[in-house]
């Protein structure tokens, strides 16, 4: 998972769906119509994540991967503040063991 879009950012957590540019190497294990990855095989898995918003638009930045519906207690996300002239930068990596059919999804 690369970089996506979304409309609003809340208060609260709101799932964060890919409409663009979704990379997944190998597989296709990944479903573009609720935007979650659904792991074949137990296993490691690495997941990347990104977005750019307004600069002052939200109102921590912090983003996290969600897995089976709850979050996992070893996520988080690093801010850069002022990207650029008007947006502020905010990425996620994280390798996590998961169990077959586990789902992930970004929030």
């Amino acid at each position: 998972m690369n970089i996506f879009r979304i409309r609003q950012i809340s208060n609260s957590w709101q799932k964060l769906t890919y409409n663009d540019n979704v990379t997944q190497r190998g597989g296709t294990n990944y479903n573009s119509s609720n935007s979650r990855f659904t792991a074949p095989v137990t296993g490691y898995y690495q997941f990347n994540a990104q977005f750019t918003a307004a600069n002052n638009s939200d109102n921590d930045g912090t983003m996290t991967f969600w897995v089976n519906g709850s979050v996992p207690a070893k996520t988080g996300t690093s801010s850069m503040s002022n990207t650029g002239p008007n947006y502020d930068g905010h990425v996620i990596s994280v390798a996590m063991p998961l169990t077959a059919s586990d789902y992930v999804e970004v929030y």
